[in-house]
């Protein structure tokens, strides 16, 4: 099984429209993508992950981890404006290289997502 680590990007002519930010996690240690946009209304803001070749692959498991914070759990909540707490993945098949610029609204095809949750606990005391 190939494990696909740190290998989300974002396309250079998308860099300036969608405002995720490559920071390290103070708990873990690790690279991880943030993005908390509350000031504009619609936030699109999509991150790319690697061109998976399927080959003889007959199934293809994808798992991303991922925390949430809740908006209500900012100090002043309505300072956030247009606080969001979403997460939708989406994926695009094609059999042969697709050369046409990036256009998610008639190619990409929304994935249901199945999540264990562990629970949701306030971080403010």
């Amino acid at each position: 099984m190939q494990r696909l680590q740190n290998m989300y990007y974002i396309p250079l002519y998308l860099r300036d429209l969608f405002q995720w930010r490559l920071q390290t996690h103070p708990l873990l240690q690790r690279k991880v993508y943030g993005v908390c946009q509350v000031l504009r209304k619609y936030n699109d803001n999509w991150l790319f992950g690697p061109i998976l070749e399927l080959r003889e692959a007959v199934l293809i498991t994808i798992e991303i981890t991922f925390t949430m914070r809740r908006c209500a759990e900012h100090p002043d909540p309505a300072a956030l404006g247009h606080c969001h707490e979403a997460l939708q993945i989406s994926v695009f098949q094609a059999d042969d290289i697709v050369a046409d610029r990036f256009n998610y609204s008639s190619r990409y095809e929304l994935v249901p997502l199945f999540t264990k949750t562990l629970g949701m606990k306030s971080v403010r005391k």
